[in-house]
């Protein structure tokens, strides 16, 4: 029997397996697991997969679209291959935890995401443009360096030690966020709105006490001084 063949037939956990170029587009399971498998060219679209669980496995050109994630668990899992990135695209990804995964270029776009956590994650050059956070989202010691996050709805989320490097913040609401220690080199961060952040030891370089508003927003002195110098004041020590 297949892949297919097998879920039908009650089967619920796999381990060392390759499926490739197969449609389960619409398939119905609930608590799959998934270890050391491989999936390339399968197209999960509008699949119901709650409470998904995966190890070491690696999705090669997957589609997730519109399929239902929602409490799902990914650890060590690769969804990325040169030319061959997978897409969530409307997918439910409500309370899902990706702990060292690859999701590099993958697309979230209007992704639900409400709850979902990402732990020591890779998502550099991911598409999350127009994706549905909330506020209990964490973004924790990740790679989301080249990301689209324009207009990303953030508020209170715990986003710390992680590199946003030369991503697309504009517009993004992170007010109330644990930004510690994250690193925001190159990003573009216009509009971006970070009112009562937590930012201290964050790379703050591009932003600007003229373009926003850092009302309540925590920082070490030494980066208090580089925004009032950024602004152009010259800081004379006192005698």
């Amino acid at each position: 029997m297949n892949f297919q063949e097998q879920i039908i037939a009650g089967k619920r956990k796999f381990s060392g397996i390759e499926v490739s170029e197969d449609s389960l587009a619409d398939i119905d399971v609930y608590d799959l697991i998934l270890e050391d498998c491989v999936f390339r060219d399968v197209s999960f679209r509008g699949a119901i997969l709650e409470g998904l669980q995966t190890l070491r496995c690696t999705f090669e050109n997957c589609n997730f679209a519109q399929a239902d994630l929602s409490e799902s668990t990914f650890i060590e899992t690769t969804f990325y291959k040169p030319s061959a990135e997978c897409s969530f695209f409307q997918a439910d990804c409500r309370n899902c935890k990706f702990t060292g995964c690859d999701i590099r270029l993958a697309t979230f776009e209007k992704t639900r995401l409400f709850g979902t956590q990402f732990h020591k994650c890779n998502a550099t050059g991911a598409n999350f443009y127009r994706a549905n956070f909330s506020r209990i989202v964490k973004i924790i010691d990740c790679m989301f360096e080249l990301v689209d996050l324009r207009d990303a709805q953030l508020p209170k989320c715990n986003l710390s030690k992680t590199s946003f490097k030369q991503a697309d913040l504009r517009e993004a609401n992170l007010e109330s966020c644990n930004l510690n220690e994250c690193d925001f080199a190159g990003a573009s961060v216009r509009h971006m709105k970070i009112r009562n952040a937590d930012m201290r030891g964050a790379n703050i370089a591009e932003f600007s006490i003229q373009a926003h508003d850092f009302t309540g927003v925590k920082l070490y002195d030494e980066q208090a001084r580089v925004l009032v110098e950024n602004a152009g004041a010259i800081i004379i020590e006192r005698p």
